[in-house]
């Protein structure tokens, strides 16, 4: 039985204090990206084609996504020809980590620029954050002590721009194939397709990314190293295809435990039970490129799901409202055509969000309700979740709304002698997968 939802989340910061009780429940998204280029004539005739490649998703993609909805960060396309850097496979060359240092087997490491980065061990899906360049075998980083000497690769996830910047431009290639979104199993893929202006000269492009930003800066979200330079000859333009695939996790009904030190309370035996997206709550990329709402099966629209989302309207894209039901309804498929509607025939109580501040690096947010003294009391809530508000009926977040809930197998207790304060846990972190893996 899983007792903390994640692993951000201790079960020490559990607290009661001044008559508050306090459930914190989390979810997360994985983000991956790939990449493609095409060199266009003129005519419209496809001259080259790189084909499919992964990107790396930068920090300050991550970090942006309080300010900006996902698929806002892809607005831009950048081209370059300078020199850089994504990886840096360490080959045979192997690591281990001892009370937050880590030792390469041989010279790896180049100087204060590695700082920031973070590697990842082959086959293990933990990364270390290099926090201190101290020599070109060792560095100070932050995660758990390995003491099996592996292959590894760092990624530099610090870095913000191209090197030497070309193009940068915002002209969508107009159509359904090059801008989209589709619902996957566990989440969902956007693309959008550039194109840049025709090329005065011939010009070889080695580095390229995306931006939510017009203009050239420190304000890249993801880099794309191509293997071999990409050749532009002059009047040709690159066709710029880009892929952001969100993972949610969990989409499938997962056993957890509301972590909550007062509850159960009697009649409840227990405070355990289910929770998992219900929907994906994202916004996606239409066929003209713009960031719309996507069309659940259900019909329901919101983004309650991004990070950025907390707006108190009601029928905003980024509105953001939990709630408590006591409806007996189980969690349903995920993005299913008729969701569970935990608002008919039941009692619930719908109210709006706060969301805590963000520091650079975080990688989460928290957005809370508190239910006070006055508010909610009953011996058999059973459904604890948030969603999206259709038009200016609150109402409706319990019923098609709901984007993410917890289902008790029995009824908790929330009294008149305290307030209870919900918070939700949205933590976004970028997919890495080594060579080695």
């Amino acid at each position: 039985m899983n007792k903390v939802f994640y692993q951000n989340f201790p079960l020490s910061e559990v607290r009661r204090d001044s008559g508050i009780i306090e459930a914190r429940i989390g979810h997360t998204m994985g983000l991956r990206g790939r990449w493609r280029v095409q060199e266009v004539a003129p005519g419209g005739n496809v001259v080259a084609d790189t084909g499919w490649s992964k990107n790396l998703i930068l920090d300050r993609y991550l970090d942006e996504l309080v300010n900006m909805y996902f698929a806002d960060g892809m607005n831009y396309s950048v081209i370059g020809t300078g020199a850089n850097e994504t990886e840096r496979d360490g080959g045979a060359i192997t690591g281990t980590v001892s009370g937050g240092v880590f030792t390469a087997s041989a010279a790896f490491f180049v100087d204060s620029n590695d700082e920031g980065s973070v590697i990842k061990f082959d086959g293990i899906d933990t990364h270390y954050p290099l926090n201190t360049f101290t020599s070109t075998t060792v560095a100070a980083v932050s995660g758990a002590d390995q003491a099996v000497a592996t292959p590894f690769t760092l990624y530099r996830v610090n870095k913000t721009g191209l090197t030497t910047e070309h193009s940068r431009t915002n002209q969508v290639v107009v159509g359904a194939t090059n801008n989209f979104y589709q619902f996957n199993s566990d989440g969902i893929t956007i693309r959008i397709t550039h194109q840049h202006p025709p090329e005065a000269g011939t010009v070889s492009i080695t580095e390229a990314g995306v931006s939510n930003v017009a203009t050239a800066g420190a304000n890249l979200n993801a880099l794309f190293i191509p293997v071999t330079p990409i050749p532009l000859n002059a009047g040709n333009s690159a066709r710029v295809f880009y892929e952001l695939t969100i993972t949610m996790s969990p989409t499938a009904s997962t056993p957890g435990e509301l972590p909550v030190p007062q509850w159960p309370i009697t009649p409840a035996p227990n405070k355990e039970g289910d929770y998992m997206h219900t929907q994906v709550g994202l916004m996606g990329k239409d066929a003209n490129g713009v960031t719309v709402e996507v069309a659940h099966p259900s019909g329901a629209g919101g983004a309650s799901n991004e990070p950025f989302s907390i707006s108190n309207t009601a029928g905003d894209a980024d509105d953001w409202f939990a709630f408590m039901s006591n409806s007996t309804q189980p969690l349903g498929t995920f993005n299913a055509a008729t969701p569970p509607d935990w608002q008919f025939g039941s009692q619930y109580v719908v109210k709006e969000g706060t969301r805590a501040a963000y520091n650079a690096g975080d990688h989460y947010v928290d957005r809370s309700v508190e239910f006070l003294e006055a508010e909610g009391n009953r011996s058999d809530w059973k459904v604890f979740g948030f969603g999206h508000a259709q038009g200016a009926a609150t109402a409706e977040v319990p019923n098609d709304g709901h984007m993410f809930a917890f289902v008790a197998d029995h009824g908790q207790t929330k009294s008149a002698l305290e307030k209870l304060q919900l918070t939700f846990r949205t933590s976004f972190a970028r997919v890495l997968t080594n060579d080695g893996d």
